[in-house]
């Protein structure tokens, strides 16, 4: 079912603070810092809004609706997948279906409970007609040659991105890139670092098929 493009939005988390935004002319992909508001712990994963372009089938309360955002969710999933392997430190996303766990909580005893993950921040509407105003200063650029040697590790500085972000964000899309799909990955890590596709990023078993 096609429909006009509008822009998709979730939350993703890397391990590298992300203080800035970032914006692929080509892909329309967009990386904004979460709001202040946003639940922030020292030393856990850091929280940032992803906007992408997705197909709309139908707002709120239209019976297609739920279609939408479906897309919306797929293709979170996926380019968070892809940015997993494109950016420093570790990018994720939570499951929708949330994970129950065993955990240790320190407050003035130890404590062992059952817990269930997840999170929660306002940051506005899931699906808009335009890619959000830009916030704070835009993330700084690795050369892609070199992204790999001075981007690793926590270093304790904010997260960096290669200067052929987007263009590697369209090498994985169908296309026409704004325009098509993300493609499922199918990923596996292993350690070092590889040339792939004209750019490197860590030694992966990538097996792309269209959706």
């Amino acid at each position: 079912m096609k429909g006009p493009l509008r822009v998709g939005r979730d939350i993703s988390f890397n391990t590298k603070g992300v203080e800035g935004w970032w914006r692929g002319e080509r892909s329309g992909v967009q990386i904004l810092p979460a709001p202040e508001s946003a639940p922030r712990v020292a030393g856990a994963d850091n929280p940032f809004i992803l906007e992408f372009p997705i197909r709309d089938a139908g707002r709120w309360p239209t019976t297609n609706y739920p279609i939408t955002n479906q897309r919306r969710r797929r293709e979170h999933q996926k380019l968070t997948l892809l940015l997993n392997l494109l950016l420093a430190g570790t990018t994720k996303f939570l499951r929708e279906r949330p994970r129950h766990f065993w955990a240790v909580r320190f407050a003035g005893e130890l404590k062992i409970e059952w817990v269930q993950e997840g999170y929660f921040a306002d940051f506005g509407q899931i699906v808009v007609q335009e890619l959000s105003a830009q916030v704070g200063e835009k993330l700084g650029e690795i050369e892609s040659e070199k992204y790999y040697k001075e981007a690793i590790g926590l270093d304790g500085r904010g997260l960096f991105v290669p200067d052929d972000l987007d263009e590697s964000i369209c090498r994985s899309v169908s296309p026409g890139c704004a325009t098509g799909q993300i493609r499922s990955c199918g990923l596996l890590a292993e350690h070092g670092v590889a040339a792939v596709g004209g750019f490197h990023v860590r030694r992966l078993r990538i097996a792309c098929l269209r959706s």
